[in-house]
């Protein structure tokens, strides 16, 4: 059954370890004597020990096949670090290539980068992308030139990103945490990392780097989960950027967690309860700031979204952002839509009396101020004139609940139903 309406539609969704090259020292040995076993021989070397050998060889593009088992035997020693692995993996690619085993050599460099997937930036990072790079493009360094954006980020994307700040070796990590924006894909007032990209672009710094770590939950339910710890590299409540999608409905944060909130819970509600929607931010000790889009219907968040995200300035004071006092077409389509299983039940029931029967259903209701459904008829453009389907999708449609505005709202739904 496809779907058609007037109404618009809203869908409100981060070096190589470098080996000197050491001068061989002959070994000698007393004639007659009984050789002492070598303390660094492969059988009981340390991992260090079996890792500096091994490269050596490789850097001299000699005892290949030792230096593959050498490095073999460090991945396979539970005493190697992850760095000592990372390392290991390295070498051995070099290894494999030089012996014509380039499958393998991509394999090794593949499983470092697969061993860090939750990681975020580690030591052997960029030697692994460009080994990679290298192998199978034949250049270490990958094109640096981007096409330009189809339009430019908001405003409040360049504003936040100056909260975001390069650490003591230049990196910055862009780390956000939103709460309560269900069925809505994320703003681009939230592209902090692309924001902060453009103004380091004339950065000349070697170790220029912006990474990002944005975690996105449908409610505030999953602030316990946010508060607790986590690695530096990710989003936690106690020291990320918070934004929190406030109304007066479902997204309405109890009181208990008002310290994460830029205005105690019981005053952001008083302010959406004259209808306007509202927009605060409060700076924290030892943690960016926290701010809420609120308005007092879950739909209207995407219009105090949108006003935020036109602010070329964060708002040092609560701001208040007018909104309409009618309906908002998605809130009609998204509850119409609701019942979509019970009209597909009508249209069956009519397809087990005729297996041709297909058109349109042009549903009239009229919304009440309390939210309640006060008539409903089928229009006179409607295609499937069968009084049964008719009656029962009417029947399902009386039974639908929109948000009370105070005033009624007439609609006009178009329904294509065919097999």
């Amino acid at each position: 059954m496809r779907i058609g309406t007037w109404m618009s539609v809203f869908f409100i969704t981060l070096g190589v370890v470098g080996c000197q090259t050491y001068a061989d020292e002959p070994e000698t040995e007393a004639p007659g004597s009984q050789p002492e076993r070598a303390a660094d021989s492969p059988a009981d070397a340390s991992v260090p020990a079996r890792l500096e050998r091994a490269l050596r060889s490789i850097d001299r593009g000699e005892d290949l096949e030792d230096a593959k088992a050498a490095l073999e035997s460090v991945l396979a020693d539970p005493a190697a670090t992850v760095e000592q692995r990372d390392e290991a993996r390295l070498g051995l690619s070099r290894a494999l290539a030089s012996l014509g085993d380039e499958e393998g050599a991509i394999t090794a460099v593949e499983a470092i980068l697969a061993a860090h997937t939750d990681d975020g930036p580690f030591p052997a990072r960029d030697a692994a992308e460009k080994r990679l790079r290298l192998l199978l493009t034949g250049s270490p360094e990958g094109d640096s030139f981007r096409l330009p954006r189809d339009k430019p980020l908001p405003p409040a994307a360049a504003a936040l990103a100056k909260l975001f700040e390069p650490d003591a070796d230049g990196r910055v990590l862009v780390d956000i945490y939103l709460f309560g924006s269900p069925g809505r894909t994320r703003s681009e007032a939230f592209d902090v990392a692309e924001a902060k990209r453009e103004e380091t672009a004339f950065s000349l710094s070697k170790n220029r780097w912006v990474g990002q770590s944005v975690s996105q939950s449908t409610s505030w339910t999953s602030l316990p989960q946010a508060i607790a710890e986590k690695r530096p590299d990710m989003a936690r409540a106690d020291r990320s950027l918070l934004v929190f999608y406030f109304d007066l409905g479902d997204n309405r944060v109890p009181s208990r967690y008002d310290a994460y909130l830029p205005l105690p819970s019981a005053e952001i509600a008083a302010a959406l309860e004259s209808g306007q929607g509202l927009i605060a931010m409060r700076k924290r000790e030892g943690a960016r700031p926290t701010i809420v889009i609120a308005a007092p219907r879950a739909g209207q968040l995407a219009m105090v979204e949108e006003a935020f995200a036109k602010m070329d300035e964060l708002p040092a004071a609560p701001v208040k952002v007018p909104l309409g006092d009618g309906l908002l077409p998605g809130e009609i389509q998204s509850r119409v839509r609701s019942r979509f299983g019970s009209y597909r039940a009508c249209y069956e029931e009519l397809l087990s009396r005729d297996k041709a029967a297909e058109g349109k259903l042009e549903i009239e209701f009229v919304i009440d101020g309390a939210g309640k459904v006060e008539r409903a008829s089928i229009g006179s453009e409607a295609t499937l004139t069968d009084r049964k389907l008719q009656a029962c999708v009417l029947e399902d449609v009386r039974k639908l609940e929109f948000p009370a505005v105070g005033k009624p709202t007439t609609v006009h739904y178009p329904i294509v139903m065919t097999p």
